[in-house]
């Protein structure tokens, strides 16, 4: 996903089903942010 106003990039890897593994970076930025997102159910 990148943003039209915003220099951030964030980018998704599937896990498992219900999982997904996500990166945000931005220019300037001194080391990605990593986060997982889970589905509750």
């Amino acid at each position: 996903m990148i943003y039209d106003n915003l220099p951030i990039y964030d980018t998704f890897r599937l896990i498992d089903p219900d999982t997904l593994l996500g990166v945000m970076d931005y220019k300037g930025m001194e080391q990605p942010f990593f986060f997982k997102l889970h589905r509750d159910k």
